[in-house]
């Protein structure tokens, strides 16, 4: 594995092409589903079958903190996550409002500035992840629920409607 090749100069960007999204015919036709997703949520059926999110971010080998439609999908749906982000960006998370689970594995992984290194930390806790058995799953989850139900209350009360989805449950 290798990620980083150390630079000799910068290279300007005049285009970050953020705004050209894939056609995915999975999610209606729209792209990425995260443009509809407060209205029509199609990717709840996935986070349904899933214990945890291992949100991997587009930036993982820069120096400074990055968070994105990623975790806080984790969030809207409930759901555990790990993030495969640069460093500091659950330190970055916390100084937000948010809580992450380092009470039920090693976040340490947050604090490695050696991209190789800490992705290494993250296959450890996804290896320990895919050890459990679903009841111990089950038994996780039901512990983490404070922290699950505190950082969904936290998205909301941070987003300009003060709820998570446009779709009034």
């Amino acid at each position: 594995l290798t990620f980083d090749v150390h630079a000799s100069s910068s290279t300007p960007v005049h285009e970050c092409a953020g705004h050209h999204y894939p056609t995915n015919t999975d999610f209606d036709d729209i792209g990425n589903p995260v443009v509809v997703n407060p209205t029509h949520l199609p990717l709840e059926p996935i986070y349904r079958d899933a214990f945890v999110d291992v949100c991997i971010e587009s930036r993982y080998g820069q120096p400074t903190a990055n968070i994105s439609e990623k975790v806080l999908q984790a969030i809207q749906f409930k759901t555990p996550f790990l993030l495969v982000a640069p460093p500091y960006t659950l330190k970055y998370m916390h100084e937000m409002g948010y809580r992450s689970f380092g009470d039920f594995w090693d976040e340490a992984y947050d604090l490695e500035e050696d991209h190789l290194v800490r992705t290494e930390m993250l296959v450890e806790i996804m290896d320990y992840i895919a050890g459990l058995s679903l009841e111990q799953c089950h038994a996780m989850y039901i512990k983490m629920l404070p922290i699950i139900n505190h950082n969904y209350k936290q998205m909301a009360v941070r987003s300009r409607l003060g709820r998570i989805t446009h779709i009034e449950k």
